[in-house]
């Protein structure tokens, strides 16, 4: 992981890190869930509100889990986990044959920003959200979007996605969790 200013993240950041993304795979791929996160992906008629409503409730419910357990998650943390678990149901909807992002990269950038405005929806309601922490939050994923960070994420997410269809993947409704990829960062950029 590196963070946002590019230092790497400590063990204990990385273990964070592993945990929290652990548990939303657990819940998602969980053989009671699946079918439900499978309706809530295909989003009614808009897959990409779908593809929102499914991650902010998946993140929102991960990240209670952690305080309820007393678990602090750093922003850093989070962000790094929220953007994994939104591209691991966005590949899930792809594959699933819901939606394939990976051919509408705008799509995909709008339901990344619906999900988190849904997300600070969520957890201002719940109390659960910093009011200056999320300015600061706000504020970095507009300087990413200045900065060209944010397009590149997405091409990135887009080349998996491409990688990844030229790879046999399992059924949609595995029982199993993705095979994790071992850190917060893509491993050329740790």
């Amino acid at each position: 992981m590196l963070t946002s200013e590019e230092q790497p993240a400590s063990p204990e950041e990385q273990a964070l890190y592993e945990k929290f993304v652990s548990k939303a795979f657990l819940m998602v791929y969980d053989k009671k869930f699946i079918p439900k996160v499978l309706e809530m992906l295909a989003g009614g008629d808009d897959p990409l509100e779908g593809l929102a409503v499914t991650a902010s409730m998946v993140i929102a419910r991960v990240m209670k889990a952690a305080k309820d357990a007393g678990q602090k998650l750093p922003g850093d943390v989070a962000f790094a986990g929220a953007k994994e678990i939104f591209e691991d149901l966005a590949e899930l909807s792809r594959r699933a044959g819901i939606k394939d992002y990976s051919q509408d990269r705008d799509a995909l950038e709008g339901a990344m920003f619906r999900t988190m405005d849904q997300l600070r929806m969520i957890l201002e309601q719940s109390g659960d959200i910093d009011r200056e922490a999320a300015k600061a939050d706000l504020a970095m994923l507009q300087e990413m979007d200045q900065s060209g960070q944010l397009e590149r994420l997405f091409m990135d997410l887009a080349q998996k996605d491409e990688a990844a269809g030229a790879q046999p993947q399992a059924p949609a409704t595995s029982e199993a969790p993705p095979k994790r990829r071992g850190g917060l960062m893509p491993q050329g950029e740790r």
